[in-house]
This record gives C-alpha cells, sequence and structure tokens, in this order.
C-alpha cells in the first residue's frame, strides 16, 4: 500500500550522474565536461605517520587516470536511480538482473519520468526482473560514476 501512495505522490530528483560506461553503453549519455571532477582525488592523503586517518578513510578503491577516461553523463529528472554489483536489491527484488559480482562492472539502474500506471506497472516486474524491459528504465554497466 505505501508503494501506491508513494506512486501517486511521486518525486522526482534532478541532478547528474556522470559515469564510464562499459564496452557496449558507450551511446548513452552524452560526452561529460566535467572529467574526473571528483574520481582520483585523494580524499585522505594522510602521511606516512599518520595510519590512523587511513583506517578512518578505508579502502578508496582502484587507482585509474579519470582524466583521461571516457566520461558521459545524464541529466535528470529521476524517479529512481540504483547502483548495484549484485543482482539482488531485496530478497524478493531483482533490481539488476544482468549484474554479476565479479565481471568488474556496476550496473546502473535509472527510472526517469513516466506515467504513475507504467511505474506502478513497473514496480510489479521487479521481483522477476523484467522491469528492465521497460522504456522508462535505462540499465547500464559502468566501470566508474559519480
Amino acid at each position: 500500500m505505501q508503494a501506491v501512495q508513494r506512486i501517486f505522490h511521486l518525486r522526482e530528483y534532478n541532478g547528474s550522474i556522470s559515469f564510464v560506461p562499459a564496452p557496449g553503453f558507450e551511446a548513452h549519455g552524452e560526452p561529460s565536461e566535467q572529467k574526473g571532477e571528483f574520481m582520483g582525488k585523494d580524499i585522505c592523503n594522510p602521511s606516512h605517520d599518520e595510519s590512523s586517518k587511513i583506517q578512518k578513510c578505508g579502502y578508496q578503491g582502484p587507482r585509474d587516470d579519470s582524466e583521461n577516461l571516457n566520461w558521459r553523463k545524464i541529466n535528470g529528472p529521476f524517479v529512481s536511480v540504483w547502483l548495484h554489483n549484485v543482482p539482488w536489491g531485496a530478497e524478493n527484488t531483482k533490481a539488476a538482473p544482468d549484474a554479476k559480482f565479479s565481471d568488474g562492472y556496476l550496473d546502473l539502474i535509472i527510472i526517469r519520468s513516466c506515467p504513475k500506471c507504467a511505474l506502478l506497472s513497473l514496480m510489479t516486474e521487479l521481483n522477476n526482473g523484467n522491469h528492465v524491459k521497460s522504456p522508462h528504465v535505462l540499465y547500464l554497466k559502468v566501470s566508474s560514476w559519480y
């Protein structure tokens, strides 16, 4: 019942998502002018004697040359944005049906503005992953994003 109420009082979120597409997904979005704006910058940059800062910051991921990657951008508004590296978002929600834990990519699922009836239909398909077949859903594999 809560899902139906949220659909009828739908929120849309403005913003943009920048990403590096996996092979085969390069045509999505538009070229980003802000290549590597956030990616690749040291968040902590601790000196050698500040090992406690390393523990606070945690693993920052692999270092890559973010300036020379093929960054793309998609602008909102968005109804929903999910990022997965496994197929299941919950016990009964197969949010990213093509996700593989060890393929080296993240699965980015974007739901754009759509009629409320279409959105309700999408929600009923989450349990089997068929929501990604909707024209209102963009499903991408990405290697980096912000």
